[in-house]
């Protein structure tokens, strides 16, 4: 099942990518979020800001799933005017 990440708006002001691990819990709730360092571009605000939506996110349940499940994607950050 594919799940549609959300866009977002925040207070930034640097382009830049963050990679981020999210591990889910079997209801689809976020319970373990890390950064992934390696293609990670972002600093310490995008990370910041990155690691707090990816808490918010919600996975689609299926019940056919492990017990958790650990998705791994890319936040790309684009100042816009």
């Amino acid at each position: 099942m594919r799940t549609r990440w959300p866009s977002l708006t925040d207070d930034f002001n640097e382009n830049g990518k963050v990679v981020v691990a999210v591990k889910f819990s079997p209801t689809g709730s976020a319970i373990d979020v890390n950064i992934v360092p390696r293609g990670t571009t972002g600093g310490a605000r995008l990370q910041e800001i990155a690691l707090r939506k990816a808490k918010e996110l919600k996975l689609n349940v299926d019940a056919g799933a492990t017990d958790q499940q650990t998705v791994t994607f890319e936040m790309n950050f684009k100042v816009t005017q």
